[in-house]
């Protein structure tokens, strides 16, 4: 029987708990793995800075990109287009390889039709905006 190993990082202080330098250090022991995004979406902000000098804040890649660890983005996150593009074009500057990316064929996809009309009606909130 093969034993096969999992990590699981969670974050219970809504957000800055150090999940993505966590992911990164994890994919380092661990070359054979996958970072599985199983919840939120592309507003994530999970820092890695690398010994090498390397910085990001992966969004839609997962922390473990660094070290060409794949990810999957389940069902239960939603995923834009438009922010993967703009990540990737940022990763390109800091890595050599091509990051890998599998999303799940369920997983809700957020446009630029929804994003401009929660930017429209924050505006229209007036003092009862929420923020975001």
């Amino acid at each position: 029987m093969h034993k096969k190993k999992a990590s699981i990082v969670i974050g219970l202080g809504f957000g800055d708990e150090g999940k993505g330098l966590t992911t990164h250090f994890l994919s380092l022991q661990s070359p054979n793995s996958l970072v599985i995004r199983f919840n939120g979406g592309q507003q994530a902000g999970h820092t890695v800075r690398t010994k090498q000098g390397k910085n990001h804040i992966f969004s839609n890649f997962g922390a473990g990109t660094f070290s060409q660890i794949p990810t999957y983005w389940s069902q239960f996150c939603t995923f834009s287009p438009s922010s993967l593009l703009k990540e990737y074009e940022m990763l390109q500057q800091q890595i050599q390889h091509l990051p890998i990316l599998w999303v799940d064929k369920l997983c809700p996809v957020t446009t630029h039709y929804d994003i401009l009309f929660n930017r429209l009606s924050e505006q229209y909130r007036g003092l009862q905006k929420h923020g975001s």
